[in-house]
């Protein structure tokens, strides 16, 4: 909620003045180029879906603002320079006002190297993905400006969850129900002269880690673009119209999906044990159809849908 009202803050107080004239607004995504050739790379060993990259640019005549998603678990400062520089050049937006910001799935590589270590032949062809599909989808944004009004609401969704468990010996990471947790979700729209959707922007305070430390081919783990990509993909496809939906990370430091894969649990002597209901739901399709109720969707591992069908639904009734 606090991301929908900064943004439009942040369009107001950067143009205020009699430059401004006309919000116009144009968004792009491109898939990042990640194959099955380029595995195994930092531990992954499988591609579960597409990671992307997304790019909002708002214009108002004088000057340009530009929101870059990119589906990574982080992003380091030397990253974030890149970034920017590439979107401006593609968008002529200035540096400064622009955003980087990371999808935080955790399944997907990290680019390690670059100050001044090596870096490996695979992780350099996924750098270089990277950099194209982000190059991509903010020429697409600059393309499709156009005349635009914003406007934002805020609902409420049960996705989340506390993950810190106080135990007898200390806090462990698991689900408490009791813990504090914000359930808040801040939806930012942005639509042309037509009423029809440019962009959703869609704040919500949850790690994209459904699906962490599983999937992989029998050893290793699956690249996903996670509850965040998942969450971006069905607005997406309900908005229509090539709309791009930008998933912004809330405050999720302890917030994680009530739905993971890997899941610790506890017997009532506090002992943990893993379970990985992502390599089950992978290799045993009777315990993927038995579970299709109460856990997984499809039988083919479908847990960041589960988990976001709830946010979208939220978010669709708030814009509506």
């Amino acid at each position: 909620m606090r991301v929908a009202r900064l943004l439009c803050a942040a369009v107001a107080l950067t143009w205020v003045g009699p430059a401004f004239a006309q919000l116009s607004a144009g968004a792009g995504k491109a898939q990042v180029a990640l194959s099955p050739d380029m595995l195994p790379i930092d531990g992954f060993t499988a591609i579960l879906d597409p990671l992307h990259a997304r790019v909002l640019l708002l214009d108002n005549g004088g000057s340009r603002v530009a929101i870059a998603v990119v589906d990574q678990t982080s992003i380091g400062g030397d990253a974030v320079s890149a970034y920017k520089a590439i979107v401006a050049a593609a968008t002529r937006a200035d540096p400064d006002n622009i955003w980087i910001v990371a999808s935080h799935s955790f399944s997907a590589p990290h680019v390690f190297g670059g100050r001044g270590g090596p870096i490996d032949p695979a992780t350099a062809l996924y750098k270089s993905a990277l950099d194209t599909a982000l190059h991509k989808a903010a020429v697409g944004a600059a393309s499709q400006l156009r005349p635009a009004r914003i406007g934002f609401a805020t609902a409420s969704s049960d996705v989340n969850v506390n993950r810190n468990v106080p135990m007898a010996d200390g806090w462990w990471l698991g689900a408490n129900d009791t813990g504090p947790s914000d359930k808040s979700v801040g939806v930012v729209r942005i639509e042309g002269a037509n009423n029809r959707p440019i962009a959703v922007l869609l704040n919500y305070a949850v790690q994209s880690s459904v699906m962490d430390q599983t999937g992989g081919n029998g050893t290793g783990k699956g690249v996903t673009a996670d509850l965040a990509g998942a969450a971006a993909r069905h607005i997406e496809e309900a908005q229509g119209d090539s709309s791009v939906a930008l998933f912004l990370t809330g405050a999720a430091g302890d917030q994680a999906p009530d739905y993971k894969a890997v899941r610790t649990v506890y017997d009532q002597n506090g002992k943990a044990a893993v379970v990985d209901l992502g390599l089950r739901a992978i290799g045993d399709s009777a315990f993927a159809h038995q579970s299709t109720a109460s856990t997984l969707r499809q039988p083919h591992c479908r847990f960041p849908d589960l988990s976001v069908r709830h946010i979208f639904d939220d978010a669709r009734h708030a814009m509506a």
